[in-house]
């Protein structure tokens, strides 16, 4: 009989042995599946006025994808919703296997309702909040022009014709090449929550 000590394996053998067993690819969970993002928001995620193809969702998901992480990006972006109604059906409009959600929502509570802007804020956290309680990581983007930053006063990058949205409105959408613009400004906030995600789940 052959002792298993007299039968030396190569240290390369176990070096690939041990690399397989442990090395997980950025963006994949140990189940194999996709990493979940969901997206909430009001006209500016929907993507009013723009294909749901060159809306921000859609744009990150290829982002993502250019950067090799296998993850599923959901539209849960609604024309003229607010941060209220999104506490009030938060339950189904994130799913339970999501992994991380993508937040900016507000401003239509303050322009259209006339919900105090602190009121608004608050009702965000709030969101934010119970999302973390279900063990989603969470990214809380600002809300309408602040969400669009210095593209806002850049009327190349919107649908309409003007300098900004006509008063007490917020009709001021982007165009493709401006979600282009947020995309890679929020994707640094996006992959960081991708890797608390995944190394929470692979716990």
């Amino acid at each position: 009989m052959v002792s298993v000590a007299a039968v030396p394996i190569p240290r390369f053998v176990l070096f690939a042995s041990l690399i397989a067993g442990s090395l997980c690819t950025f963006g994949e969970r140990a189940d194999a599946r996709p990493v979940k993002i969901v997206v909430i928001g009001d006209n500016n995620i929907k993507g009013k006025g723009v294909d749901l193809s060159e809306a921000y969702p859609a744009q990150m998901e290829r982002a993502l994808h250019a950067r090799a992480i296998d993850a599923q990006v959901i539209n849960a972006g609604r024309n003229g919703d607010t941060a209220i109604s999104v506490l009030a059906r938060l339950s189904s409009l994130v799913p339970t296997d999501t992994d991380v959600a993508v937040v900016s929502i507000g401003v239509n509570d303050v322009v259209y309702h006339g919900v105090h802007p602190d009121v608004s804020r608050a009702n965000v956290r709030e969101i934010g909040q119970r999302l973390r309680a279900r063990g989603i990581e969470v990214v809380l983007l600002p809300t309408g022009g602040r969400f669009q930053g210095v593209l806002a006063a850049k009327p190349e990058y919107h649908i309409e014709k003007g300098f900004g949205p006509k008063p007490g409105t917020t009709e001021w959408h982007l165009t493709p090449a401006g979600y282009a613009v947020l995309v890679q400004r929020d994707l640094p906030l996006v992959m960081n929550a991708i890797a608390r995600a995944q190394a929470s789940a692979n716990r």
